[in-house]
Protein backbone atom coordinates (compact mmCIF):
# COMPACT_ATOMS: atom_id res chain seq x y z
CA UNK A 1 0.00 0.00 0.00
CA UNK A 2 1.26 3.20 -0.61
CA UNK A 3 0.96 6.59 1.13
CA UNK A 4 -2.58 7.94 -0.22
CA UNK A 5 -4.25 4.44 0.43
CA UNK A 6 -3.56 5.08 4.17
CA UNK A 7 -4.88 8.46 3.73
CA UNK A 8 -7.61 7.30 2.31
CA UNK A 9 -8.72 4.59 4.95
CA UNK A 10 -7.33 7.74 7.75
CA UNK A 11 -10.20 9.65 5.76
CA UNK A 12 -12.75 7.07 5.80
CA UNK A 13 -12.56 6.18 9.65
CA UNK A 14 -11.98 9.61 10.76
CA UNK A 15 -15.78 10.35 11.64
CA UNK A 16 -16.66 7.32 13.26
CA UNK A 17 -13.33 7.70 15.34
CA UNK A 18 -14.43 11.00 16.99
CA UNK A 19 -18.27 10.29 17.06
CA UNK A 20 -16.96 8.05 19.55
CA UNK A 21 -15.38 11.29 21.94
CA UNK A 22 -16.99 13.62 23.52
CA UNK A 23 -15.84 16.60 21.83
CA UNK A 24 -18.47 19.16 24.10
CA UNK A 25 -15.90 21.43 25.46
CA UNK A 26 -18.75 22.09 28.68
CA UNK A 27 -19.02 18.76 29.09
CA UNK A 28 -17.65 16.97 32.16
CA UNK A 29 -16.56 14.05 30.46
CA UNK A 30 -15.10 16.43 27.73
CA UNK A 31 -12.33 14.21 25.79
CA UNK A 32 -13.60 10.84 27.20
CA UNK A 33 -13.61 8.49 24.43
CA UNK A 34 -15.96 5.72 26.34
CA UNK A 35 -19.14 6.15 24.46
CA UNK A 36 -20.81 4.01 26.75
CA UNK A 37 -19.71 5.92 29.50
CA UNK A 38 -19.83 9.49 28.29
CA UNK A 39 -23.13 9.00 25.85
CA UNK A 40 -25.18 5.86 26.50
CA UNK A 41 -24.35 5.96 30.28
CA UNK A 42 -24.65 2.36 30.83
CA UNK A 43 -21.20 1.59 32.34
CA UNK A 44 -19.87 3.25 35.55
CA UNK A 45 -16.23 3.66 34.70
CA UNK A 46 -14.58 4.58 31.20
CA UNK A 47 -12.38 2.39 29.77
CA UNK A 48 -9.11 3.67 29.12
CA UNK A 49 -7.80 1.05 26.58
CA UNK A 50 -9.97 3.15 23.84
CA UNK A 51 -8.11 6.52 24.86
CA UNK A 52 -5.27 5.72 22.31
CA UNK A 53 -6.86 8.00 19.82
CA UNK A 54 -5.22 11.06 21.05
CA UNK A 55 -1.75 9.79 19.13
CA UNK A 56 -3.87 9.66 16.02
CA UNK A 57 -5.30 13.14 15.97
CA UNK A 58 -1.86 14.63 17.12
CA UNK A 59 -0.15 13.08 13.78
CA UNK A 60 -3.08 14.85 11.80
CA UNK A 61 -1.85 18.04 13.67
CA UNK A 62 1.90 17.72 12.50
CA UNK A 63 1.79 16.31 9.22
CA UNK A 64 -1.17 17.67 7.48
CA UNK A 65 1.08 18.84 4.56
CA UNK A 66 0.52 15.49 3.56
CA UNK A 67 -3.15 15.82 2.97
CA UNK A 68 -4.46 14.48 -0.68
CA UNK A 69 -6.93 15.69 -2.82
CA UNK A 70 -8.84 12.97 -2.33
CA UNK A 71 -9.46 13.23 1.29
CA UNK A 72 -12.83 14.36 2.26
CA UNK A 73 -11.89 14.74 6.00
CA UNK A 74 -8.59 15.50 6.10
CA UNK A 75 -8.00 18.84 5.33
CA UNK A 76 -5.28 21.22 6.60
CA UNK A 77 -7.73 24.18 7.30
CA UNK A 78 -9.07 21.56 10.39
CA UNK A 79 -5.57 20.70 12.18
CA UNK A 80 -6.26 23.19 15.01
CA UNK A 81 -9.52 20.99 15.64
CA UNK A 82 -7.35 17.67 15.66
CA UNK A 83 -4.92 19.23 17.78
CA UNK A 84 -7.87 20.46 20.39
CA UNK A 85 -9.64 17.06 20.50
CA UNK A 86 -6.36 15.77 20.65
CA UNK A 87 -5.31 17.59 24.19
CA UNK A 88 -8.98 16.94 25.08
CA UNK A 89 -8.40 13.22 25.14
CA UNK A 90 -5.11 13.22 26.88
CA UNK A 91 -6.00 15.43 29.71
CA UNK A 92 -9.11 13.20 29.88
CA UNK A 93 -6.98 10.28 29.92
CA UNK A 94 -5.27 12.19 32.72
CA UNK A 95 -8.20 11.90 35.44
CA UNK A 96 -8.49 8.59 34.68
CA UNK A 97 -4.87 7.76 35.73
CA UNK A 98 -5.20 5.94 39.05
CA UNK A 99 -2.40 4.68 41.44
CA UNK A 100 -0.44 4.83 37.58
CA UNK A 101 -2.68 2.01 35.87
CA UNK A 102 -6.27 2.30 33.70
CA UNK A 103 -9.32 0.22 34.10
CA UNK A 104 -10.17 -1.46 31.00
CA UNK A 105 -13.23 -4.16 31.67
CA UNK A 106 -14.31 -3.39 35.31
CA UNK A 107 -13.12 -1.15 38.26
CA UNK A 108 -10.18 -1.14 40.20
CA UNK A 109 -8.80 -3.76 37.34
CA UNK A 110 -5.68 -1.95 36.75
CA UNK A 111 -5.25 -3.24 33.51
CA UNK A 112 -1.66 -3.49 32.25
CA UNK A 113 -2.32 -3.79 28.89
CA UNK A 114 -4.80 -0.64 29.08
CA UNK A 115 -2.07 1.19 30.74
CA UNK A 116 0.82 0.40 28.61
CA UNK A 117 -1.13 1.06 25.13
CA UNK A 118 -2.48 4.22 26.32
CA UNK A 119 0.36 6.01 28.31
CA UNK A 120 2.63 5.64 25.28
CA UNK A 121 0.06 7.58 22.83
CA UNK A 122 -0.51 9.85 25.71
CA UNK A 123 3.00 11.15 26.19
CA UNK A 124 4.49 10.76 22.10
CA UNK A 125 0.96 12.68 21.40
CA UNK A 126 1.68 15.53 24.39
CA UNK A 127 5.78 15.33 23.15
CA UNK A 128 4.24 16.28 19.61
CA UNK A 129 1.61 19.03 21.10
CA UNK A 130 4.35 19.92 23.28
CA UNK A 131 1.66 19.79 26.39
CA UNK A 132 3.30 21.03 29.30
CA UNK A 133 0.42 20.45 31.22
CA UNK A 134 0.25 16.18 30.73
CA UNK A 135 4.12 16.61 30.53
CA UNK A 136 5.13 17.81 33.73
CA UNK A 137 2.25 16.11 35.51
CA UNK A 138 3.57 13.53 38.16
CA UNK A 139 1.01 10.70 36.73
CA UNK A 140 3.54 10.25 34.16
CA UNK A 141 6.16 9.15 36.89
CA UNK A 142 3.69 7.32 38.62
CA UNK A 143 2.70 5.25 35.58
CA UNK A 144 6.32 4.77 34.76
CA UNK A 145 6.59 3.32 38.67
CA UNK A 146 3.56 0.87 37.73
CA UNK A 147 5.66 -0.29 34.89
CA UNK A 148 8.70 -0.72 36.85
CA UNK A 149 6.78 -3.34 39.10
CA UNK A 150 5.53 -5.12 36.40
CA UNK A 151 7.43 -8.89 35.51
CA UNK A 152 7.72 -10.11 31.97
CA UNK A 153 4.18 -11.58 31.45
CA UNK A 154 2.54 -14.14 29.06
CA UNK A 155 1.61 -11.50 26.44
CA UNK A 156 4.95 -10.31 24.77
CA UNK A 157 3.43 -7.65 23.15
CA UNK A 158 1.96 -5.58 26.52
CA UNK A 159 5.59 -5.55 27.64
CA UNK A 160 6.87 -4.46 24.69
CA UNK A 161 4.79 -1.69 24.79
CA UNK A 162 5.56 -0.89 28.22
CA UNK A 163 9.21 -0.73 27.33
CA UNK A 164 8.22 1.55 24.89
CA UNK A 165 6.73 4.16 27.04
CA UNK A 166 9.53 3.50 29.63
CA UNK A 167 11.95 4.28 26.90
CA UNK A 168 10.03 7.36 25.81
CA UNK A 169 9.81 8.86 29.26
CA UNK A 170 13.47 7.65 29.90
CA UNK A 171 14.82 9.66 27.16
CA UNK A 172 12.28 12.66 27.01
CA UNK A 173 11.10 13.47 31.01
CA UNK A 174 13.64 11.32 33.72
CA UNK A 175 16.40 9.51 32.83
CA UNK A 176 17.10 6.68 35.72
CA UNK A 177 19.04 3.41 34.81
CA UNK A 178 15.64 2.09 36.72
CA UNK A 179 14.02 2.57 33.79
CA UNK A 180 16.49 1.26 31.37
CA UNK A 181 16.71 -2.00 33.37
CA UNK A 182 12.93 -2.33 32.91
CA UNK A 183 13.07 -1.73 29.56
CA UNK A 184 15.90 -4.94 29.19
CA UNK A 185 13.92 -7.14 31.18
CA UNK A 186 10.63 -6.77 29.33
CA UNK A 187 12.70 -7.18 26.66
CA UNK A 188 14.49 -10.28 27.41
CA UNK A 189 11.56 -13.02 27.81
CA UNK A 190 14.18 -16.36 27.05
CA UNK A 191 12.52 -17.01 30.49
CA UNK A 192 9.14 -17.23 28.61
CA UNK A 193 9.17 -19.86 26.56
CA UNK A 194 12.06 -18.73 24.68
CA UNK A 195 10.87 -16.35 22.40
CA UNK A 196 8.17 -13.23 22.36
CA UNK A 197 5.11 -15.75 22.64
CA UNK A 198 1.72 -14.74 23.71
CA UNK A 199 0.19 -17.40 25.59
CA UNK A 200 2.38 -20.21 25.13
CA UNK A 201 2.92 -20.10 21.45
CA UNK A 202 3.34 -17.61 18.20
CA UNK A 203 0.67 -15.46 17.11
CA UNK A 204 0.87 -13.37 14.05
CA UNK A 205 -1.40 -10.14 14.50
CA UNK A 206 0.32 -10.11 18.38
CA UNK A 207 3.41 -10.32 16.79
CA UNK A 208 2.77 -7.41 14.35
CA UNK A 209 1.33 -5.39 17.24
CA UNK A 210 5.05 -6.44 18.93
CA UNK A 211 7.08 -5.17 16.02
CA UNK A 212 4.57 -2.32 15.82
CA UNK A 213 6.04 -1.01 19.52
CA UNK A 214 9.30 -2.06 18.48
CA UNK A 215 9.51 0.04 15.40
CA UNK A 216 8.04 3.08 17.68
CA UNK A 217 10.71 2.44 20.12
CA UNK A 218 13.35 2.27 16.98
CA UNK A 219 11.59 5.79 15.55
CA UNK A 220 12.22 7.20 19.39
CA UNK A 221 15.89 6.51 19.13
CA UNK A 222 16.29 3.02 20.95
CA UNK A 223 18.09 1.65 18.18
CA UNK A 224 18.61 -1.87 19.59
CA UNK A 225 15.20 -2.39 19.19
CA UNK A 226 15.83 -3.70 15.51
CA UNK A 227 17.62 -6.58 17.07
CA UNK A 228 13.94 -7.62 18.35
CA UNK A 229 12.53 -6.90 15.16
CA UNK A 230 14.86 -9.39 13.31
CA UNK A 231 13.95 -12.02 15.38
CA UNK A 232 10.12 -11.17 14.14
CA UNK A 233 10.59 -11.13 10.66
CA UNK A 234 11.07 -14.50 9.45
CA UNK A 235 8.50 -16.00 10.84
CA UNK A 236 5.85 -13.07 9.86
CA UNK A 237 6.87 -13.52 6.15
CA UNK A 238 6.55 -16.98 6.13
CA UNK A 239 3.15 -17.03 7.76
CA UNK A 240 1.35 -14.36 5.86
CA UNK A 241 -1.13 -15.55 3.64
CA UNK A 242 -1.25 -14.91 -0.05
CA UNK A 243 -4.94 -13.51 0.74
CA UNK A 244 -6.32 -10.68 2.63
CA UNK A 245 -7.66 -13.10 5.23
CA UNK A 246 -4.85 -13.07 8.46
CA UNK A 247 -5.02 -17.55 9.63
CA UNK A 248 -6.29 -16.53 13.51
CA UNK A 249 -7.01 -19.76 14.31
CA UNK A 250 -3.84 -21.22 13.78
CA UNK A 251 -2.06 -18.80 15.77
CA UNK A 252 -2.16 -19.25 19.91
CA UNK A 253 -4.70 -16.07 20.48
CA UNK A 254 -6.87 -16.17 16.91
CA UNK A 255 -5.99 -12.83 16.27
CA UNK A 256 -7.53 -12.06 12.61
CA UNK A 257 -5.82 -8.91 11.82
CA UNK A 258 -2.48 -7.18 11.59
CA UNK A 259 -0.61 -3.59 12.62
CA UNK A 260 0.24 -2.24 9.21
CA UNK A 261 3.40 0.07 10.71
CA UNK A 262 5.02 -3.20 11.59
CA UNK A 263 4.56 -4.69 8.05
CA UNK A 264 6.29 -1.18 6.64
CA UNK A 265 8.73 -1.29 8.80
CA UNK A 266 9.96 -4.64 8.35
CA UNK A 267 9.76 -4.45 4.57
CA UNK A 268 11.82 -0.92 4.97
CA UNK A 269 14.22 -3.31 6.98
CA UNK A 270 14.26 -6.87 5.00
CA UNK A 271 12.70 -5.94 1.48
CA UNK A 272 14.62 -8.46 -0.17
CA UNK A 273 12.34 -11.24 1.43
CA UNK A 274 9.16 -9.16 1.85
CA UNK A 275 7.32 -9.68 -1.24
CA UNK A 276 4.47 -11.76 -0.28
CA UNK A 277 3.95 -8.75 2.45
CA UNK A 278 2.84 -6.51 0.35
CA UNK A 279 -0.23 -8.20 -0.58
CA UNK A 280 -1.21 -7.65 2.16
CA UNK A 281 -4.38 -5.30 2.54
CA UNK A 282 -5.31 -3.31 5.44
CA UNK A 283 -8.39 -2.10 4.30
CA UNK A 284 -9.13 -5.50 4.65
CA UNK A 285 -8.84 -5.47 8.73
CA UNK A 286 -10.17 -2.15 9.46
CA UNK A 287 -13.43 -3.12 7.64
CA UNK A 288 -13.98 -5.91 10.46
CA UNK A 289 -12.84 -4.00 13.55
CA UNK A 290 -15.57 -3.06 16.01
CA UNK A 291 -16.11 0.53 17.40
CA UNK A 292 -13.88 -0.55 20.58
CA UNK A 293 -10.89 -1.73 18.54
CA UNK A 294 -11.41 0.78 16.10
CA UNK A 295 -9.99 3.07 19.13
CA UNK A 296 -7.41 1.05 20.53
CA UNK A 297 -3.41 0.90 18.18
CA UNK A 298 -5.13 1.00 14.77
CA UNK A 299 -5.34 4.70 13.56
CA UNK A 300 -1.82 5.22 14.95
CA UNK A 301 -0.12 2.30 13.26
CA UNK A 302 -2.14 3.37 10.10
CA UNK A 303 -1.31 7.12 10.75
CA UNK A 304 2.48 6.01 11.23
CA UNK A 305 2.22 4.23 8.42
CA UNK A 306 1.26 6.77 6.17
CA UNK A 307 3.71 9.44 7.59
CA UNK A 308 6.55 7.97 7.69
CA UNK A 309 6.23 5.88 4.31
CA UNK A 310 9.90 5.24 3.47
CA UNK A 311 8.55 4.70 -0.64
CA UNK A 312 7.40 1.56 -2.63
CA UNK A 313 9.30 -1.85 -2.74
CA UNK A 314 9.22 -3.41 -6.34
CA UNK A 315 7.57 -6.73 -5.73
CA UNK A 316 9.41 -7.89 -8.94
CA UNK A 317 11.27 -11.02 -8.75
CA UNK A 318 11.24 -10.52 -4.78
CA UNK A 319 10.01 -14.25 -3.21
CA UNK A 320 6.85 -13.71 -3.34
CA UNK A 321 6.50 -17.86 -4.04
CA UNK A 322 9.49 -20.29 -2.69
CA UNK A 323 10.52 -22.38 -5.71
CA UNK A 324 12.45 -24.37 -2.97
CA UNK A 325 10.43 -26.16 0.13
CA UNK A 326 10.81 -23.89 3.35
CA UNK A 327 9.96 -25.37 6.26
CA UNK A 328 9.89 -23.35 9.52
CA UNK A 329 9.20 -24.51 12.88
CA UNK A 330 9.10 -21.64 15.33
CA UNK A 331 7.16 -20.98 18.51
CA UNK A 332 4.62 -23.94 18.24
CA UNK A 333 3.91 -23.14 14.83
CA UNK A 334 4.71 -25.03 11.39
CA UNK A 335 5.44 -23.32 8.36
CA UNK A 336 5.17 -25.28 4.68
CA UNK A 337 6.04 -22.89 1.44
CA UNK A 338 6.15 -24.47 -1.33
CA UNK A 339 5.54 -23.02 -4.56
CA UNK A 340 1.81 -21.17 -4.59
CA UNK A 341 1.15 -22.54 -1.30
CA UNK A 342 1.54 -21.92 2.36
CA UNK A 343 0.58 -24.02 5.12
CA UNK A 344 0.79 -23.71 8.33
CA UNK A 345 0.00 -25.84 11.08
CA UNK A 346 -0.38 -25.60 14.72
CA UNK A 347 1.88 -27.53 16.68
CA UNK A 348 0.22 -26.67 19.92
CA UNK A 349 -3.37 -26.40 18.77
CA UNK A 350 -2.72 -30.08 17.52
CA UNK A 351 -3.06 -29.69 13.42
CA UNK A 352 -5.19 -27.03 13.26
CA UNK A 353 -4.25 -25.50 9.85
CA UNK A 354 -4.13 -23.29 7.34
CA UNK A 355 -3.70 -23.36 3.47
CA UNK A 356 -2.96 -19.90 1.25
CA UNK A 357 -3.41 -21.28 -2.30
CA UNK A 358 -3.00 -18.07 -4.51
CA UNK A 359 -6.05 -16.08 -3.69
CA UNK A 360 -7.71 -19.77 -1.86
CA UNK A 361 -7.93 -20.12 1.20
CA UNK A 362 -8.86 -23.06 3.56
CA UNK A 363 -8.66 -23.33 7.25
CA UNK A 364 -9.03 -26.66 9.27
CA UNK A 365 -10.07 -26.04 12.44
CA UNK A 366 -9.82 -29.27 14.40
CA UNK A 367 -13.02 -30.69 15.89
CA UNK A 368 -15.44 -30.25 18.23
CA UNK A 369 -16.85 -32.58 20.72
CA UNK A 370 -20.48 -32.80 22.49
CA UNK A 371 -20.56 -34.97 25.80
CA UNK A 372 -23.40 -34.74 28.78
CA UNK A 373 -24.37 -31.17 27.13
CA UNK A 374 -21.10 -29.74 27.26
CA UNK A 375 -18.86 -29.15 24.45
CA UNK A 376 -15.32 -29.55 23.91
CA UNK A 377 -12.69 -28.75 21.91
CA UNK A 378 -9.23 -30.71 20.19
CA UNK A 379 -7.37 -27.24 19.62
CA UNK A 380 -7.16 -25.87 23.29
CA UNK A 381 -3.66 -25.15 24.50
CA UNK A 382 -2.97 -27.71 27.17
CA UNK A 383 1.05 -26.77 28.30
CA UNK A 384 1.22 -29.31 30.98
CA UNK A 385 -0.31 -31.94 28.80
CA UNK A 386 1.40 -31.12 25.64
CA UNK A 387 3.70 -33.82 23.78
CA UNK A 388 6.26 -33.17 21.82
CA UNK A 389 5.30 -33.45 17.78
CA UNK A 390 7.19 -35.64 15.59
CA UNK A 391 8.24 -33.75 12.40
CA UNK A 392 9.99 -35.90 9.64
CA UNK A 393 10.69 -35.43 6.10
CA UNK A 394 11.61 -38.05 3.64
CA UNK A 395 12.38 -36.42 -0.46
CA UNK A 396 9.09 -34.95 -1.09
CA UNK A 397 7.17 -36.34 2.00
CA UNK A 398 6.54 -34.00 5.01
CA UNK A 399 4.61 -35.90 7.50
CA UNK A 400 3.68 -34.27 11.24
CA UNK A 401 2.26 -36.62 14.12
CA UNK A 402 0.61 -34.92 17.17
CA UNK A 403 -1.60 -36.24 20.41
CA UNK A 404 -4.07 -34.33 22.00
CA UNK A 405 -7.05 -34.59 24.05
CA UNK A 406 -10.60 -32.44 24.73
CA UNK A 407 -11.05 -29.94 26.64
CA UNK A 408 -13.02 -26.93 27.30
CA UNK A 409 -13.10 -23.41 29.08
CA UNK A 410 -15.50 -22.22 31.50
CA UNK A 411 -17.95 -20.06 30.12
CA UNK A 412 -18.30 -16.95 32.36
CA UNK A 413 -21.66 -15.26 31.08
CA UNK A 414 -22.59 -11.58 32.87
CA UNK A 415 -25.34 -11.33 34.76
CA UNK A 416 -27.36 -8.81 37.26
CA UNK A 417 -25.95 -11.04 40.33
CA UNK A 418 -22.39 -11.52 38.85
CA UNK A 419 -21.96 -7.92 37.98
CA UNK A 420 -22.77 -6.76 41.78
CA UNK A 421 -20.78 -9.38 43.05
CA UNK A 422 -17.69 -8.27 41.19
CA UNK A 423 -18.08 -4.69 41.68
CA UNK A 424 -18.75 -5.57 45.52
CA UNK A 425 -15.34 -7.24 45.64
CA UNK A 426 -13.45 -4.97 42.86
CA UNK A 427 -11.26 -4.34 46.24
CA UNK A 428 -8.88 -7.11 44.67
CA UNK A 429 -9.41 -6.03 41.33
CA UNK A 430 -5.66 -6.97 40.34
CA UNK A 431 -6.16 -10.19 41.49
CA UNK A 432 -9.15 -11.28 40.01
CA UNK A 433 -7.51 -10.64 36.75
CA UNK A 434 -4.92 -13.28 37.47
CA UNK A 435 -8.29 -16.00 38.79
CA UNK A 436 -10.06 -14.83 35.43
CA UNK A 437 -6.92 -15.23 33.12
CA UNK A 438 -6.71 -18.45 34.81
CA UNK A 439 -9.99 -20.23 34.32
CA UNK A 440 -10.69 -18.08 30.34
CA UNK A 441 -7.30 -18.31 29.36
CA UNK A 442 -4.63 -20.52 30.67
CA UNK A 443 -6.17 -23.59 32.09
CA UNK A 444 -8.95 -25.59 30.09
CA UNK A 445 -11.06 -28.50 32.12
CA UNK A 446 -9.82 -32.22 30.13
CA UNK A 447 -12.55 -33.74 29.17
CA UNK A 448 -11.78 -37.34 30.86
CA UNK A 449 -11.03 -40.93 28.50
CA UNK A 450 -10.51 -38.54 25.21
CA UNK A 451 -8.03 -38.76 23.23
CA UNK A 452 -6.72 -38.25 19.43
CA UNK A 453 -3.93 -38.48 17.18
CA UNK A 454 -3.60 -36.35 13.94
CA UNK A 455 -1.42 -37.33 11.29
CA UNK A 456 -0.82 -34.53 8.69
CA UNK A 457 1.19 -35.95 5.57
CA UNK A 458 1.95 -33.00 2.82
CA UNK A 459 2.91 -34.77 -0.81
CA UNK A 460 4.93 -32.07 -2.65
CA UNK A 461 5.29 -33.84 -5.46
CA UNK A 462 1.78 -34.63 -5.76
CA UNK A 463 0.44 -31.37 -4.14
CA UNK A 464 -1.79 -32.51 -1.61
CA UNK A 465 -2.08 -33.24 1.77
CA UNK A 466 -3.75 -35.71 3.89
CA UNK A 467 -4.69 -35.54 7.34
CA UNK A 468 -5.76 -38.94 9.40
CA UNK A 469 -7.40 -38.41 12.73
CA UNK A 470 -7.60 -41.50 15.10
CA UNK A 471 -10.13 -41.10 18.06
CA UNK A 472 -10.79 -42.42 21.72
CA UNK A 473 -13.51 -41.31 22.12
CA UNK A 474 -16.08 -41.28 25.66
CA UNK A 475 -20.01 -43.06 25.29
CA UNK A 476 -21.95 -41.42 24.38
CA UNK A 477 -20.21 -38.16 22.53
CA UNK A 478 -20.72 -36.48 19.38
CA UNK A 479 -18.22 -35.08 17.37
CA UNK A 480 -18.04 -32.77 14.35
CA UNK A 481 -15.88 -30.29 12.96
CA UNK A 482 -14.80 -27.26 14.53
CA UNK A 483 -16.01 -24.07 12.76
CA UNK A 484 -14.38 -20.76 12.75
CA UNK A 485 -13.82 -19.83 16.40
CA UNK A 486 -11.77 -20.58 19.64
CA UNK A 487 -13.38 -20.81 23.12
CA UNK A 488 -10.40 -19.35 24.36
CA UNK A 489 -11.10 -15.91 25.63
CA UNK A 490 -9.32 -13.31 23.43
CA UNK A 491 -11.58 -9.81 22.93
CA UNK A 492 -9.48 -9.50 19.55
CA UNK A 493 -10.88 -12.24 18.53
CA UNK A 494 -13.59 -13.59 16.58
CA UNK A 495 -14.13 -10.76 14.27
CA UNK A 496 -16.00 -11.32 10.79
CA UNK A 497 -13.77 -12.50 7.96
CA UNK A 498 -14.38 -14.13 4.28
CA UNK A 499 -13.25 -17.08 5.93
CA UNK A 500 -16.23 -17.55 8.01
CA UNK A 501 -17.66 -18.47 4.51
CA UNK A 502 -15.41 -21.42 3.87
CA UNK A 503 -16.43 -23.37 6.99
CA UNK A 504 -18.81 -25.51 5.81
CA UNK A 505 -21.01 -28.00 8.53
CA UNK A 506 -19.37 -31.63 7.86
CA UNK A 507 -21.65 -34.27 9.31
CA UNK A 508 -19.30 -37.34 10.45
CA UNK A 509 -20.32 -40.26 12.77
CA UNK A 510 -20.83 -39.65 15.85
CA UNK A 511 -18.76 -42.45 17.20
CA UNK A 512 -16.14 -42.18 14.16
CA UNK A 513 -12.36 -44.33 14.90
CA UNK A 514 -11.12 -42.67 12.28
CA UNK A 515 -11.53 -39.83 10.06
CA UNK A 516 -9.42 -39.03 6.34
CA UNK A 517 -9.25 -35.61 5.45
CA UNK A 518 -8.11 -35.31 1.48
CA UNK A 519 -6.82 -31.94 0.17
CA UNK A 520 -5.96 -31.50 -3.38
CA UNK A 521 -4.20 -28.34 -4.41
CA UNK A 522 -5.20 -27.45 -8.01
CA UNK A 523 -5.33 -25.00 -10.36
CA UNK A 524 -8.85 -24.86 -9.80
CA UNK A 525 -8.53 -24.12 -6.17
CA UNK A 526 -8.46 -26.41 -2.93
CA UNK A 527 -10.55 -29.57 -2.97
CA UNK A 528 -11.17 -31.13 0.24
CA UNK A 529 -12.97 -34.86 0.79
CA UNK A 530 -14.05 -36.18 3.99
CA UNK A 531 -13.89 -39.71 5.32
CA UNK A 532 -15.17 -41.27 8.57
CA UNK A 533 -14.62 -45.21 9.47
Amino acid sequence: MDRNDYLIILDRILPRMLGLIDRDRDSETYGCCDRNFWMYKITDFSSGIIQQCSLTLSLLYSNSNYFGDDCRFLKTKHRGYYKDIAIAVNHWTLKIVDNGALNEYYFNEKSFPATVFTAYALLKSSLILEDQFVLKSDKLNDIANFLCNRKPSMAANQDIAAAAYLWLYHNNINRSEKYLNQIRNLLDRKEFYGEFNEYMGFDFGYATVSVNYLSYMLDDGYFDAGTYINSFYEIICCTATASPIVSGNVFSRNTSYYLPYAIEKIIEMYPVKCGKLKILSFSSVMDILDDRYMMHYFPPSLAFSAFNKKGNCDVTGLNKHSKNVSLLNHGGIACVVYKHTTLVISLIKKGVFSISYDKNYYCNNGYRLVNNNKVYSSSNIISNLDKNPIISRDNNIITITMQGVFSRYVNLSPSPIKTVILRSISIFGPILNLLFKKILITMPKVLSGSSFLRKITIDLKNYSIVGDDLFDLPKDSRLYLSPNFSSRLVPSAKFYQESDLSINPVELDSQPNCITTNISLLDSGVHIMYESK
